[in-house]
């Protein structure tokens, strides 16, 4: 009944726009004939030409059309399809305030203007001064709220959603139509989305998702709506009641009747027969054993009930899984997911996505983690809030559960978190699609426990004690990050091991740890070992992994030390610097055997001009290297380096101190032993190098290629400088 009063009053609104009346008819049907000439041909177009611009010529201006077309545009989740035509562009904004704070497409030309606004999680209908007066009705099977002069049309699309339609006066004819087209798309993929592990890839035209409901004896429903009641729901039942097909069928016994056994998608079920009281059609089927489906849908879509049975199939399961990452395996995730990027807000963590679903798990360490209440304290990079907390229980372990929501309560997913133990928490993010599945990830994550420490290990790292006997073993909690330290002794020597697990990538933590400035320079990354004489001994800083790093200081015997660290394998790959590729040599590049014009000494040069092949910038990215270090000299030899190569190099110095950064580059390298006196081993930017101190200052050396090392240190307090070698 709407849609046949929405074609009338289409047809009555585009009759002011027709051609003189019978002028089409004759034109079709003059160009049906068979047999005609050129000149009929030339005749017809031409009276049609005649005719349309006779009737152009008569319209008043304002009665005018525009043919410009209007550019769609979507809004959050909201597609919006249909509009008048002449409108332009979409400008996206926001309005209202409190509850009724909305998120807002309008287009607009002149006295015409359509706006499309959703509000999210604001309430129904009755929300005081959501619509002053307006009348009841209903609008893509949904109830609804419209102006008396039909301008404004507002309705519940689904719980917790409002959708609202707004045009200009002379625009009132398409409210209605604007709002049937509006497309609601599915958080879980095209069509119908998933459903328990089934995508649903057929849905008949405009029916729109309604909502999903989950009760507790494991029955999840999702249905659809329209306009003229058409209704389509599909359940899953999961457990005891989907047994077995008998078991299926008598749970569903009131709905079938005597249903006709059959197949469905290859699978045993029923179709519903004689004496059903089901309200409408179905199918019910057994996709396995303690997995049944059954489709329902009303009287007027009975014509579709085969084509939608047919594109409902099972989601490839994830070729992920398990996964494991910082001493934890995900052992379950919804079908259809892929893994994504890592990353964590705390801590490290990583992400798994499937057609606009997301799922994010993250290992949280140290001080952060110590409670489940300062776990839920999250370093959110915007605007999150944790609201709606409730209690549960995780694998035995208190935990917290709730939603996260946004500026104006917008929706940002739902999130369980727990300790383990006092320094070890997991945080696991859903976007909201995936509500119903937040536990059941979460309860499928196994975590390893911590065993008893051997003789030869700390914190699972098998060691060699040097022959020496072990005296303590201690842990601490940093803010990100937990340590486990063993110590060995033995007479005067003595062996100290620390094993570092969580965030690591804070400012200064390798030249906390080894007591020597390299950050900078280096970009102490995966992979990397640096070394440095400390009081009592020698140390060596290695970061094995993103997470995990290990400090090991010994009297004596460093290298033998280094050599019996047994590090399980942790699947990462050491990652080089990334550089850009835009960057060009300035003046050539390093090392190509034509001889450096060494640059003059005075005013200092930035750091791109001052040393052939190298990009210098200071520590800080905010203050350039001139502005700290405005004097500078180049040089051709360096105090300790012995090479029969070529030197050459840049100092940057600061007034009035002894403030210092040095770069440069030697070229005709076969290898760095033996280049500089007392120079420890280490591994750069994955590549063999050498620290060491001279006269107060620490420098870095690595072999960049085969014939090329790169150096650069300093005294000053910006330390080492950032380099980038091309």
């Amino acid at each position: 009944m709407f849609e046949s009063e929405l074609r009338q009053a289409m047809a009555e609104d585009s009759a002011r726009l027709a051609a003189a009346p019978g002028l089409v008819e004759q034109v079709v049907r003059l160009s049906r004939r068979r047999r005609r000439t050129r000149h009929g041909i030339v005749a017809v177009v031409t009276a049609l030409a005649l005719a349309l611009a006779g009737w152009a010529l008569g319209l008043r201006d304002e009665q005018r059309v525009a043919t410009t077309p209007s550019t769609t545009g979507t809004l959050d989740d909201v597609q919006v399809r249909h509009l008048p035509p002449g409108l332009g562009e979409p400008v996206q904004g926001r309005s209202g305030e409190g509850e009724l704070l909305a998120g807002t497409l309008t287009w607009s030309a002149g006295a015409d203007m359509v706006r499309v606004s959703r509000y999210g999680e604001t309430g129904d209908l009755d929300t005081p001064g959501l619509m002053a007066g307006g009348r009841r009705t209903s609008t893509r099977g949904r109830e609804a709220r419209i102006s008396a002069d039909g301008t404004d049309l507002v309705w519940t699309e689904r719980q917790g959603v409002l959708l609202r339609v707004t045009v200009g006066g002379n625009l009132a004819a398409e409210t209605r139509m604007i709002a049937e087209e509006l497309l609601m798309t599915d958080p879980t993929g095209p069509a119908g989305g998933v459903v328990e592990g089934m995508r649903v890839s057929y849905l008949p035209p405009r029916v729109h998702l309604e909502g999903v409901m989950t009760r507790s004896d494991g029955e999840t429903a999702k249905t659809w709506t329209g306009a003229g009641d058409r209704r389509v729901t599909l359940i899953s039942v999961r457990g005891q009641h989907a047994a077995s097909l008998k078991e299926l069928a008598a749970w569903s016994a009131g709905d079938w009747g005597d249903g006709i056994r059959t197949t469905v998608n290859g699978k045993p079920g029923y179709r519903d027969g004689q004496g059903s009281l089901m309200v409408g059609h179905g199918r019910l089927w057994l996709q396995e054993p303690g997995l049944g489906f059954v489709l329902k849908v009303s009287d007027n879509l009975e014509p579709e009930i085969d084509r939608i049975t047919e594109g409902i199939s099972p989601v490839p399961a994830s070729r992920d899984l398990p996964a494991s990452f910082e001493g934890l395996t995900v052992t379950h995730l919804p079908p259809g997911f892929s893994a994504g990027a890592d990353g964590g807000l705390d801590g490290l963590g990583r992400w798994w996505n499937r057609a606009g679903s997301w799922i994010s798990i993250e290992v949280v360490r140290g001080e952060r983690a110590r409670t489940v209440k300062r776990l839920s304290e999250v370093s959110w990079g915007t605007d999150e809030r944790f609201l709606d907390l409730t209690g549960t229980i995780v694998d035995g372990h208190r935990a917290l559960t709730g939603r996260v929501v946004g500026a104006g309560g917008a929706p940002k997913g739902r999130m369980s978190l727990w300790t383990v133990r006092p320094g070890y928490g997991v945080r696991v993010h859903v976007s909201d699609d995936l509500a119903n599945d937040l536990m059941a990830v979460a309860k499928g994550i196994r975590v390893a426990g911590v065993e008893r420490q051997g003789e030869r290990e700390v914190d699972g790292i098998r060691i060699d004690p040097l022959g020496m006997t072990r005296v303590s073993t201690t842990a601490g909690l940093a803010e990100y990050s937990t340590s486990t330290t063993g110590l060995w002794r033995a007479g005067g020597d003595e062996l100290r091991v620390e094993v570092h697990r969580g965030r690591l990538d804070t400012e200064d933590w390798v030249e906390g740890r080894l007591g020597v400035r390299v950050a900078g320079t280096a970009r102490v990354g995966p992979g990397d070992r640096i070394r440095a004489v400390v009081p009592g001994g020698r140390r060596e800083v290695w970061r094995v992994d993103e997470g995990l790093a290990v400090v090991v200081t010994a009297s004596r015997d460093i290298d033998r030390a280094m050599k019996g660290l047994r590090v399980p394998r942790t699947g990462s790959v050491p990652r080089m610097p990334e550089r850009d590729p835009s960057m060009e040599p300035v003046n050539g590049t390093a090392c190509d055997g034509r001889s450096a014009t060494l640059p003059p000494s005075g005013e200092a040069l930035p750091g791109r001009q001052a040393v052939r092949g190298v990009q210098v910038a200071g520590r800080s990215e905010e203050t350039p290297l001139t502005e700290s270090y405005p004097l500078g000299a180049s040089f051709s030899a360096f105090d300790g380096i012995v090479t029969k190569g070529r030197v050459y190099g840049y100092t940057w110095t600061r007034p009035g101190t002894s403030d210092r950064l040095s770069v440069g580059v030697v070229c005709g390298v076969g290898a760095l032993d033996g280049m500089v006196e007392g120079a420890e081993p280490a591994v750069l930017r994955g590549r063999p190098a050498v620290t060491w101190s001279r006269g107060g200052s620490t420098y870095a050396m690595w072999l960049e290629r085969p014939g090329v090392a790169v150096f650069g240190g300093g005294n000053g307090e910006d330390g080492f400088p950032q380099l980038d070698v091309w």
